[in-house]
């Protein structure tokens, strides 16, 4: 099992961008910040990546902690700390798993994504911004005969 903080505001996948080169070719990109956001997330990971990628199927498990807004009210802050307010605002949770698995998979933390079976994941709020991430083996007990 492998379980770690990473200690960065978690981000989200973004859509590619299009433009037109010169020569009128259509082209998909990303953003600056995307591949900004994706360097400082794989710098991060990088130390807890295992040295072999791991097989079979996994159990992903995250929680990304938003910052708090720095003109939140004392009232505000207590409650979202408290986990009475959640966040419902952007970045979309599935964004935010796309941008972690993304970057877990350049890193060979598995061979391919599609081996991650089970998914929990969820956002809250703290003081500061994180993601709390956990990766282990699926194991299912077998049907009662």
């Amino acid at each position: 099992m492998l379980k770690f903080r990473i200690n960065t505001t978690p981000t989200a996948q973004q859509r590619a961008r299009h433009g037109t080169t010169k020569s009128g070719l259509h082209i998909a990109f990303k953003s600056k910040s995307q591949k900004d956001n994706e360097r400082t997330l794989e710098a991060l990971l990088r130390e807890h990546a295992p040295e072999k990628a791991i097989s079979g199927p996994l159990v992903l498990e995250f929680v990304a902690a938003m910052p708090l807004g720095k003109s939140d009210s004392k009232k505000l802050r207590e409650a979202k700390l408290a986990g009475h307010v959640l966040p419902e605002k952007k970045p979309d949770l599935d964004n935010m798993t796309k941008q972690l698995m993304d970057a877990m998979t350049r890193l060979n933390f598995w061979h391919d994504d599609v081996q991650v079976v089970c998914l929990r994941c969820e956002k809250i709020y703290a003081e500061q911004g994180y993601w709390d991430v956990a990766l282990y083996e699926a194991i299912r007990a077998p049907l009662a005969a």
